[in-house]
């Protein structure tokens, strides 16, 4: 799986509408009101899909990367198709396909304690992290999030949340070594009918993809 990858899956679960400069200053108050106000908007939703545009910057503020993708989220399954690479996951097996490689792995499905995940946003912040309400953009509330251990290879992350839908519209991940990842969310769908099929891998489907279990 590649980096960019492995971020759209850690970024996906923040952004997937709960929580995803200095947090100094903030009103961490006022930022878990507006949190809590996200989580219960998105308890409502019984499936989410939209896109996705993820822009990949070093600490000089240049362009390193530009991907789009597409994302479909049930409960603990997951869908998510990033260029090439696309993760499918049914809560207990991940696939992950190459399409330019015709070649899909499998995998058990194992987040590890304190990893984000689609089965823990709508508490991770209040344990993983200090939040801290920054400001008002446009039609966003600003909120940075500063996770607790420090060992972590991010600084934080900062959300844009809209006043109106309370949904995140957008996230930016602040990596130490100076990259920053932004993800965009558009065209969000949520309750539409999705079959549990959509997070299986079906080997018909793809009869020119080679299936490779790792069995791990």
């Amino acid at each position: 799986m590649s980096k960019l990858m492995k971020k759209f899956l850690f970024a996906f679960a923040l952004l997937a509408f709960v929580f995803g400069a200095s947090a100094q200053g903030g009103d961490p108050a006022k930022a878990k009101e507006i949190l809590k106000r996200s989580s219960t908007k998105f308890r409502t939703y019984k499936t989410v899909s939209g896109e996705v545009k993820v822009v990949v910057t070093d600490q000089k503020a240049k362009v390193i990367e530009t991907q789009t993708g597409t994302f479909k989220l049930k409960g603990n399954k997951f869908r998510l198709k990033l260029g090439n690479q696309e993760l499918i996951c049914n809560g207990t097996t991940l696939w992950t396909m190459m399409a330019d490689l015709n070649e899909c792995s499998k995998s058990k499905y194992r987040p590890k304690p304190g990893d984000i995940s689609p089965t823990n946003i709508f508490t991770i912040y209040e344990t993983g992290f200090d939040s801290y309400y920054l400001k008002d953009e446009a039609n966003n509330f600003v909120i940075d999030l500063v996770p607790l251990d420090k060992k972590r290879n991010f600084s934080k992350i900062r959300l844009y949340i809209d006043k109106k839908s309370n949904n995140v519209n957008m996230a930016k991940i602040f990596e130490k070594n100076g990259t920053h990842y932004t993800y965009t969310l558009k065209n969000l769908v949520v309750n539409k009918n999705m079959q549990d099929q959509t997070f299986e891998f079906i080997q018909k489907n793809y009869p020119k993809v080679e299936l490779i279990d790792l069995g791990n």
